[in-house]
């Protein structure tokens, strides 16, 4: 039997542009720092979604042997995946989301990230192994009716059906944005026959922190939302022998407390070992059945969200309508006053009413297109 330890670790950055996220540049430089700290074989990032920040990381990672780099290169989007390695890669694919978010919803931008996995294969001495790199789709309410769950169900659907049958032991890593027992990470175990590296070594540790100069207050508790999974390959086995939490320590810039992301990466240690043959892991009838149901929610909050966006549109055109006249006559008067006040909210609101109801009438019958096009992914699994 050959072996070989592969050293692994996976950071969110949280290198957003506009702005957004905070202390950029100097946190580029932290984590490159700290990669070259950790001497690993493979840093697997997610959100690296400015040229400025990939450059940063890719120099420190050069400057510490990780001088073989993959990132998807497209116009718009480029999902923000930046693969690290200080061996070569035998080949690489990248794979878009079929359901990649809403495009009405600029501000969550998920859509306009390009989001997908990419699957990248190693030669070790224990043979071939294929890692994956991946950010699903973000929660953006802790309310228990999350309107995303349909999408990120599909986007692991998706990332099942791809690494279903494939013959490599296999290491996933990202922001995988599932939190333990939701419906749509046990869709994601179930159909995958992935392995909790965290849970099979019984260290489970929170990646979103409850106290971080990164996240407001009122937040009592954490949450595990970034992963390490490995499963088996029909010829040799992936096997998890470490993780620990890391990026999660804390500097100053500038005098303001800081540390390198929004999120707290992982530090994983999987040996790759040959073996007999054995078969690859089948799905679960229940994720089965689960995944479907929760497809089906996914178009019903689908139609339901046109519904609420065209009667948007159609109440600011209304308002503006019926303001119009009244402000044109205004008197110096209290009623006068408000009277202009709602023709300018409806004129206001009319524009981006408007363009939030020409792209949901544009991306709705995309986005139920592409459930109906995830869920013919499932009949190609066989039950375990």
């Amino acid at each position: 039997m050959s072996r070989e330890t592969l050293r692994l670790a996976s950071l969110n950055v949280w290198a957003l542009p506009l702005g957004i996220a905070r202390h950029v540049a100097p946190r580029m430089k932290a984590i490159g720092e700290r990669i070259g700290e950790l001497d690993v074989d493979v840093v697997a990032l997610q959100e690296v979604w400015t040229e400025e920040a990939r450059a940063a990381l890719v120099a420190g990672g050069r400057d510490v042997g990780l001088e073989h780099i993959w990132h998807n290169p497209a116009a718009r989007g480029g999902s923000g995946l930046l693969f690290l390695s200080r061996r070569p890669f035998v080949d690489v694919e990248f794979h878009a989301y079929t359901l990649r978010g809403l495009p009405q919803r600029v501000h969550h931008g998920d859509y306009w990230g390009g989001k997908g996995f990419a699957l990248a294969r190693l030669e070790t001495e224990g043979g071939p192994v294929t890692l994956l790199d991946t950010h699903l789709h973000a929660q953006y309410t802790d309310d228990p009716i999350d309107e995303y769950r349909g999408m990120r169900t599909g986007q692991a659907i998706q990332l099942a059906a791809t690494v279903r049958g494939r013959p490599d032991p296999i290491v996933a890593l990202g922001d995988f944005n599932l939190r333990t027992g939701n419906p749509d990470h046990a869709v994601l175990m179930g159909l995958s026959g992935f392995t909790d590296v965290a849970l099979a070594l019984d260290n489970p540790q929170d990646t979103i922190l409850a106290d971080h100069p990164y996240r407001g207050g009122g937040h009592s508790e954490g949450e595990r939302i970034d992963y390490a999974f490995v499963r088996t390959g029909q010829h040799a086995d992936a096997i998890p022998t470490s993780i620990e939490r890391e990026f999660d320590a804390r500097f100053e810039v500038e005098g303001e407390a800081a540390t390198y992301s929004d999120h707290a990466g992982l530090l994983v240690e999987v040996d790759i070992a040959s073996g007999a043959e054995r078969a690859l892991p089948g799905a679960d009838p229940v994720a089965l059945r689960r995944a479907r149901s929760l497809l089906a929610q996914g178009r019903s909050e689908a139609q339901r969200r046109r519904g609420v966006e065209r009667s948007l549109a159609v109440g600011a055109g209304a308002l503006a309508v019926a303001a119009l006249p009244v402000a044109s006559q205004l008197r110096a008067s209290r009623r006068g006053f408000l009277a202009g006040v709602a023709a300018g909210l409806g004129v206001a609101c009319l524009p981006s009413a408007g363009l939030v109801a020409t792209l949901s009438e544009v991306a709705v019958p995309a986005e139920l297109a592409a459930y109906d096009e995830v869920e013919a992914l499932l009949d190609g699994f066989e039950p375990a």
